[in-house]
């Protein structure tokens, strides 16, 4: 929000505009308003010591809405102007700035409170959590210099950047609670950033040996051209090397003044030739940590040592909290420096105002719509109607006219591929069978007859059809069973059909019906708890599953009481 504020995605000049304040604190102190190109940071009552108050004076503006528009947004976002700048002077003044006195007091706390104290943040990061920080004129510019850098950054690097120094200050929070956490955090910081801009390239040698030996010799008996296309999908497909990326992506942003400049006067300054060994071993902390929950290295919890980047044992370099801290602010601020400049920028910014949600459409508002119809719609059609026909069935909810649709459907069916054929044929067949015969398709019988084989084909989809129209079920249990654990392994793909789950329950019970008819109890119960269990939260549903299976019963495949039936007959 604080790069919308700044008018560069703006194309007008008509906006509404409201000089607004906020109040942070922060264990900072400086003689005068620091301004910046979005805001202003204004101390309060003069120069003072320990926990000093701001006022965060900004301009909050927003193009004004296109006059066809039936709403118009005036104001929004202050909060989120207010957390943006707190965290960019949080990183570019090394100081810790909040809207909570009591919480800036505690973190800056000189000693334990009581013995159970055993993280007192400065005793790890003396300059972030000092008692009071004296500004100078040279931080303070190149503060101001930040700002602008950020406030510039093309919309893909800002947002990565603001969430980046989010998480920067979150991890200083957390320190005078969970040192474990705000170390890990720390890292959270430049991986984030290397997952999204570090341009790896994974290839095959990524993969660990055993598993890389045991494919190849598998290949090795395919085709070349074939091996390599595998290859290249499992390459595409997995997320290798990720503690190779995440120091290939620190070391190329950490420059000579890190080991120069900025490490005057540090005890146990990192060298360069510990660098790359050093974030290994860090991530791998951060590894274990995040994974089996395995507190950081004793010495780095314990030890304490603010003055020292590295502490050294078995030969192995540890980063310090100091040191890591160090290593991330230097990295961030490379990132940000390199990155592209755009006083300008056309951009759809008015997505990522907030309070903004994005929520589908319900079938009813886009269904029946054959504008840009394509064959592969089919799927999201018939999930759609399925949707609403419930409703019908359990709180008689009209259902959309698909006339339109039905004639749209005729033209694309002779020449769309099988697998885009069969939801379309299903939602065919389902709409004219239950629609009026005033909406039904005068082709309608015609079409049906022409796509017999592809009707009987054992699909869920075909299935659900005949269950809903009590047709008899022309496939036996077993192809029916079959069907639907197919849908079920596969039901999350992108072009499967979804079954609303009182249809759904309606499948599997009729299933445990068949293989009670059959005998097989042990396949009766199971299908019969996979039901009683889908349809957690129905406890009317659930009660009647309860009572049958305890009888050993057939079900009557009942949604909500007995309120809708659904039947159908296997030969």
């Amino acid at each position: 929000m604080l790069q919308i504020i700044s008018g560069k995605f703006f194309t007008s000049t008509d906006r509404h505009v409201h000089e607004a304040k906020g109040i942070t604190y922060a264990n900072y102190g400086w003689i005068g308003p620091i301004e910046t190109t979005v805001a202003t940071l204004e101390p309060v009552g003069g120069l003072t010591i320990g926990v000093s108050p701001f006022v965060i004076c900004y301009t909050n503006q927003i193009e004004k809405d296109d006059q066809a528009r039936k709403t118009s947004l005036i104001r929004t976002g202050d909060a989120e102007i207010v957390r943006q700048f707190e965290c960019l002077a949080t990183f570019g003044l090394k100081s810790f700035f909040g809207g909570d006195r009591w919480e800036i007091a505690f973190a800056c706390r000189a000693a334990a409170r009581d013995s159970s104290d055993q993280s007192v943040p400065q005793r790890f990061v003396p300059r972030f959590f000092a008692t009071h920080n004296m500004g100078n004129v040279e931080e303070v510019e190149a503060f101001r210099t930040l700002v602008d850098k950020v406030v510039g950054l093309p919309r893909k690097e800002y947002l990565a950047v603001i969430t980046t120094l989010e998480t920067f200050c979150h991890a200083l929070r957390v320190l005078s609670h969970n040192v474990n956490m705000a170390y890990t955090l720390r890292v959270y910081c430049l991986e984030s950033l290397s997952q999204q801009f570090d341009q790896y390239k994974p290839v095959w040698e990524d993969y660990q040996d055993s598993i890389r030996h045991e494919l190849d010799e598998v290949l090795a008996n395919v085709e070349a051209e074939a091996a390599t296309q595998v290859r290249s999908a499992l390459l595409r497909a997995s997320s290798l090397r990720l503690q190779r990326r995440f120091t290939d992506f620190v070391q190329a942003h950490i420059t000579d003044a890190f080991f120069v400049e900025q490490a005057a006067g540090r005890e146990q300054a990192l060298r360069p030739s510990e660098l790359g060994r050093a974030l290994k071993n860090t991530y791998t902390i951060r590894s274990r940590y995040v994974h089996m929950l395995e507190p950081i290295p004793h010495y780095l919890r314990l030890l304490q040592l603010p003055a020292a980047d590295v502490f050294r044992w078995d030969s192995e370099p540890y980063l310090t909290f100091g040191g890591l801290l160090r290593v991330v602010h230097h990295v961030i601020g490379q990132f940000i420096e390199k990155g592209e400049y755009l006083e300008r920028e056309d951009y759809n910014w008015r997505q990522h105002l907030p309070g903004i949600i994005t929520l589908k459409l319900a079938p009813q508002a886009w269904i029946w719509h054959t504008q840009g119809f394509q064959a592969d719609h089919a799927v999201a059609r018939l999930s759609g109607f399925l949707g609403m026909y419930q409703e019908f069935l359990t709180d008689s909810k009209p259902v959309v006219d698909l006339s339109d649709l039905m004639r749209e459907y005729e033209r694309v069916l002779p020449c769309a591929e099988k697998k885009d054929k069969i939801p379309m044929l299903a939602l065919y067949r389902l709409f004219n069978a239950l629609a009026p015969p005033d909406k039904r398709s005068p082709s309608y019988e015609a079409i049906i007859r022409r796509e017999q084989r592809l009707y009987a084909e054992c699909a869920v989809e075909m299935l659900v059809v005949r269950m809903l129209l009590e047709e008899t079920i022309p496939w036996s249990l077993e192809e029916c069973t079959k069907a639907v654990e197919t849908f079920h392994r596969q039901r999350f793909g992108r072009r499967v059909v979804t079954l609303p789950v009182l249809i759904e329950l309606a499948l599997i019970t009729w299933l445990a019906n068949g293989h009670l008819r059959a005998g097989d109890r042990s396949e009766y119960d199971r299908w019969a708890r996979m039901g009683y269990l889908e349809v957690t939260g129905i406890e009317v549903v659930q009660r009647h599953i309860q009572t049958q299976v305890a009888k050993g019963a057939a079900f009557d495949p009942v949604w909500i009481g007995t309120r809708c039936r659904v039947t159908g007959e296997t030969k």
